[in-house]
């Protein structure tokens, strides 16, 4: 579910002052914060969130945020292998391994 109301600028606030990058959306199981709304209508920032929430599932929802926060302690926000994965889901439409601008119809 993606939240867009005075509760997420309040969250994607307090997450852009914990680093240098400019946030505007967060997850946290099972919602997607998302601040300025008119950042929701934006396909790679809502596919980035949603590769958290498959993240979440893969960690189980109790395990995620201790990995989440190990990572960016060990690595940093930019080099963390979390955001890594859910920046290449930005490119990546599917999980067929191809750029969005490759995928055809198969049909």
């Amino acid at each position: 579910m993606i939240i867009t109301n005075f509760i997420a600028k309040i969250i994607v606030k307090i997450a852009d002052k914990l680093n240098d990058y400019n946030i505007c959306g967060v997850t946290i199981w099972p919602f997607i914060f998302i601040w300025p709304p008119a950042s929701a209508q934006y396909e790679t920032l809502i596919r980035h969130e949603k590769k958290h929430l498959e993240q979440y599932k893969r960690y189980w929802i109790v395990g995620f945020l201790p990995v989440y926060l190990y990572q960016f302690i060990k690595y940093g926000y930019r080099d963390m292998p979390l955001e890594i994965e859910a920046r290449l889901a930005e490119i990546f439409k599917h999980d067929k391994g191809e750029p969005e601008d490759k995928i055809t119809d198969r049909r």
